[in-house]
């Protein structure tokens, strides 16, 4: 271990401060449990959209995604770009967003299992989706708060144990105090510190090694496979694994109740527009790093992929620069793991206590003990996800994935069609729901090669809902008239 870089903590604890001081500013605006979970639904485009893209590219994406391009080849690394792009920044906003949107506030829903819950009305969909988030949200925050140590310790020299402390007490405290309005104003700043933290590398490398021309050169010459499509992967290993980061953020709670805190219909056009831009310029940055880092360091880092990143990052950046990435990295980490936090406590505060075990006895919650026992559950969902990160696993990308994969597979067809499909049933819901999960999980454990795990459990849960419910009875037509406004004709 170096000496720590006096200037990277100037920086990070100047950084640190302004996002304190954020969050304790909108504390002071939190009166209601809808101010705390989703900003009293009335939160504007800019900060809606990059605050989504600061959620969905976290410190794994940073370190993780392009240690995959380092690793897989440009290939991968264009169709990560390009799949970001439409799947994430796109789609989810023409198909998804604007009814979610509606259906949420006709509902009165403030999370994603509550809003199930209300559309189907089932309690017990509401605590097996309540419990599904909580259980996954951990591990992907875990994934998080390790990717920040490890960026830290190697760039700053800041020991492993200490960056993450830094990390997690710095967002449990704004977390905790302001709610949604605090995460969402600092995920702002922190998704144009991102952006620049992601376009800082490539110009400096690309100078020393000589230009893109160099790069594509030197990787040829490492292996030819590297240039092309599917590269040194099966057809089945690329569309998948290049897909995948992508589709999951369909199901991701994190991210789907941006459409809930969102002003109005017309606002999330902006957003869409927005998010697109932001998401190729990042993403872009990203890949392009993992990249250059092959051309340099050839098969270096392919036993420890994690560390390719911040090595270039430490070899290429002058001390302000480098600390400007560092603050980077940790926007990124502190605005995935504020809202994975919130999302996991609101799961328990919200879905499964006050709105399942308070109701199932005919007892309320007063406003001020909402937001009190949900301040303590975000305290909670951040120590737990602390525990697990003290003992780091080896591969960063690979725990999130697999955390957000699950309950992608598990969430995204239950919500499609309770959004498009009147004759969706809770029985049908909660199938979708279990087999989604069980199937990815058990890919997982097989370790079954050919396709990411993600896909054979979407594909399994899409085909078990509308099976399960036109094997049960319908909904009743009043369940249909409160979530779609109308009589069934």
């Amino acid at each position: 271990m170096g000496e720590v870089n006096l200037l990277v903590l100037v920086v990070l604890f100047a950084f640190i401060v302004m996002m304190i001081m954020i969050g304790l500013f909108y504390s002071k605006r939190t009166k209601s449990a809808k101010d705390f979970w989703i900003g009293g639904g009335n939160v504007g485009a800019w900060v809606t959209a990059i605050s989504y893209v600061g959620t969905y590219t976290s410190t794994v994406a940073l370190i993780g995604g392009p240690s995959s391009t380092y690793r897989y080849g440009l290939g991968y690394g264009i169709w990560q770009v390009a799949g970001s792009a439409w799947l994430f920044g796109l789609l989810p906003f023409l198909i998804m967003a604007v009814p979610m949107k509606r259906m949420a506030t006709r509902l009165g829903s403030l999370t994603v299992p509550g809003w199930l819950s209300e559309r189907f009305e089932s309690q017990i969909v509401r605590v097996v989706s309540a419990a599904l988030v909580t259980i996954m949200m951990i591990p992907y925050g875990t994934s998080v708060i390790q990717a920040a140590g490890v960026l830290l310790a190697k760039i700053a020299n800041i020991p492993y144990i200490i960056g993450i402390v830094v990390t997690v007490v710095t967002v449990t405290v704004y977390m905790s105090f302001s709610g949604y309005m605090g995460i969402s104003v600092n995920a702002l700043i922190q998704g144009w510190i991102m952006l620049i933290g992601a376009l800082l590398i490539a110009p400096i490398a690309l100078g020393r090694i000589g230009g893109m021309g160099e790069v594509l050169s030197r990787i040829n010459q490492i292996d030819p496979k590297l240039l092309e499509i599917p590269g040194t992967m099966s057809w089945g290993n690329f569309i998948s694994l290049s897909l995948v980061w992508g589709l999951i953020c369909w199901g991701q709670p994190q991210l789907i109740t941006r459409f809930y805190a969102v002003k109005d219909s017309r606002t999330l056009g902006i957003t869409m527009v927005v998010v697109c831009l932001f998401t190729v310029l990042t993403s872009g940055g990203y890949h392009l790093n993992g990249l250059i880092a092959r051309a340099m360091y050839g098969n270096e880092f392919m036993g420890s992929l994690d560390m390719a990143i911040p090595t270039i990052a430490a070899d290429m950046l002058p001390s302000l620069l480098s600390a400007v990435f560092v603050a980077a990295a940790v926007a990124a980490a502190m605005s995935t793991l504020a809202s994975t936090g919130l999302v996991a406590s609101s799961s328990i505060a919200k879905d499964l206590y006050e709105d399942y075990f308070l109701k199932k006895k005919g007892q309320a919650i007063s406003v001020k003990s909402s937001i009190h026992l949900s301040r303590i559950c975000t305290i909670i969902a951040m120590v737990l996800s602390f525990a697990f990160a003290v003992r780091p696993v080896s591969a960063v990308f690979t725990l999130a994935v697999f955390a957000q994969g699950t309950i992608a597979a598990a969430l995204t067809g239950s919500m499609f069609f309770a959004l498009y499909w009147k004759r969706a049933n809770w029985q049908g819901c909660l199938a979708s729901m279990v087999t989604g999960t069980t199937v990815t999980l058990v890919w997982y454990i097989l370790e079954i090669p050919g396709v990411h795990a993600y896909f054979p459990g979407i594909i399994a849960s899409i085909i078990v809902f509308p099976a399960v419910s036109l094997l049960t009875p319908p909904p009743d037509e009043r369940i249909i008239k409160k979530a779609f406004g109308k009589l069934v004709s």
